[in-house]
């Protein structure tokens, strides 16, 4: 199944205006809200389900989709911010966080972090 999040034509948020049942057949005519999920790109979307099976584990994350740590906090800045949040860290303290994190799973030395540290 394919997933359309806009308007091929103009890129324009598409309104729902009906459902029907596979079963019965059964039509609702009307006007419906769009889950804030319809927005994420069919990318986003794949992340997000390995991200939930691997219980936030991001390791589980590099591994499930072969990409590095700083890819995948990447991609759940881009959710959070697709979902309609604001990011809760600026650059900086994002970046503090990114190496601590990186500390704290074993992906570098406290030297390494210390000098990455400084660069900020």
């Amino acid at each position: 199944m394919k997933i359309i999040n806009k308007c091929p034509f103009c890129g324009g948020e598409l309104l729902i205006k009906k459902f029907s049942c596979r079963e019965c057949g059964t039509e609702v005519v009307g006007e419906f809200e769009r889950s804030k999920f319809c927005r994420l790109s069919p990318e986003l979307l794949e992340f997000v389900e390995v991200f939930i099976l691997n219980e936030g584990n991001i390791k589980g994350v590099e591994e499930t989709l072969g990409c590095s740590y700083p890819k995948v906090k990447n991609m759940l800045r881009e959710v959070i911010q697709a979902l309609g949040y604001e990011y809760k860290y600026g650059k900086a303290e994002e970046r503090r966080k990114e190496i601590l994190d990186m500390l704290e799973m074993g992906e570098i030395t406290a030297e390494e972090a210390k000098e990455l540290l400084d660069k900020i």
